[in-house]
């Protein structure tokens, strides 16, 4: 085998396939990629962790096959090495005894390659039947709830984004932990994929590895379902996901009725800003502070018996009544984080009931709402 290929397309392929790589595997070989050129002219890059496999390629003007061939090469070696070339193209070539020779410009290195044949198979998802979401709204939704997918074994129902239609003409993600729970939906034409009528649960790392593969400049995203499998496709690569088996608890239970005499509208960045100073004086295993809500004002405070206590007031939009919680700092400031509109509505109704957040300027044809569940103060 010998490629030449362009340095930053190669670069951008292997830092695809970097993430579903595992060092914790007890397979060696899943560390690896398969590289494979073809006589068409393409190169193939294809790994997997036995629950996801990504494959994807280059071709046209970024690489030239010199010689056919594949070969199972170490990826966090070769895409960190690629990561640091300075000329514009590089080639790759194989020995007989599986060893991989690189040079580019002044750069000469070699790696230990590996027969491919003791590769696991790589399942893809072939002639399947792709429903074509906004590659924009579809990455955003994602994004609004990743971040309280629960990282408890004990529950593996709830370790991936619950993916379903919650109603005709839009498509939804939910994630929980316990503490937190954060819905994201945007609208959509045409009929959804029957699988999402009763819902599927993509794990954590799926969606992890989707948000590195997604390329902003294109406008759509292919999903599809192969036997216990979501397939997401754009372009040239394809993402092959295994489902979570099990039931996401029914969320809409959890989101208590909302009271508009109990929403303040408050400035995101700078609730973000003054909750990360007052958190200072938190307690470092629960991280609890207290919210107050009085007319016009939002008072955010912690203390600490061994680290003294911090008092701020912001100026809110809020006549509602007087109510007060605690919370903890690191779970607000998660919610504040994955909202990216300048300001928020927040709902306090009393120290035992979740607070209740949301975008106060959502984009056109979509939603979300966070909740997060109350501390003793």
């Amino acid at each position: 085998m010998k490629i030449t290929v362009q340095t930053a397309a190669f670069a951008r392929e292997l830092f695809k396939a970097n993430g579903v790589s595992s060092s914790k595997s007890t397979m060696p070989i899943l560390q690896n990629i398969i590289l494979e050129a073809t006589e068409d002219q393409r190169v193939r890059i294809q790994i997997t962790d036995l629950e996801i496999s990504l494959t994807t390629e280059l071709s046209g003007d970024d690489v030239q096959v010199h010689q056919p061939g594949r070969v199972a090469i170490r990826i966090r070696e070769l895409h960190d090495t690629v990561k640091q070339l300075r000329n514009p193209e590089l080639t790759l070539e194989k020995d007989d005894q599986d060893w991989v020779n690189l040079q580019s410009g002044t750069v000469k290195a070699r790696f230990v390659g590996t027969n491919p044949d003791e590769y696991p198979a790589i399942a893809t998802g072939d002639d399947l039947n792709f429903f074509e979401v906004p590659t924009d709204r579809f990455t955003r939704m994602i994004g609004s709830v990743l971040f309280s997918v629960s990282k408890d074994s004990a529950r593996p129902h709830l370790g991936g984004g619950y993916l379903h239609t919650p109603e005709a003409g839009k498509m939804g993600m939910v994630s929980t932990d316990g503490h937190r729970l954060s819905v994201a939906n945007f609208t959509l034409e045409g009929d959804l994929p029957e699988e999402l009528n009763d819902g599927v649960i993509v794990p954590r790392k799926g969606l992890e590895e989707f948000i590195r593969m997604a390329d902003g400049t294109l406008a759509h995203v292919g999903i599809a379902f192969w036997q216990s499998n979501i397939v997401l496709q754009q372009d040239q690569t394809q993402l092959l996901i295994r489902l979570i088996d099990g039931s996401f608890p029914n969320y809409k239970q959890v989101i208590p009725a909302e009271r508009e005499e109990s929403r303040a509208v408050v400035d995101r960045a700078l609730l973000a800003d003054r909750i990360k100073l007052v958190s200072l004086f938190s307690n470092q295993r629960t991280r609890n502070l207290r919210l107050e809500l009085q007319a016009g004002n939002c008072i955010i405070s912690a203390h600490d018996p061994e680290k003294g206590e911090c008092e701020e007031h912001l100026a809110v939009n809020y006549d509602g009544p007087d109510v007060r919680a605690g919370f903890n700092a690191n779970y607000l400031s998660e919610v504040l984080s994955a909202i990216k509109g300048s300001d928020i509505t927040l709902e306090i109704t009393d120290a035992l009931k979740p607070a209740i957040i949301h975008d106060a300027e959502p984009r056109e044809g979509e939603e979300s709402v966070f909740i997060v569940m109350p501390m003793r103060i």
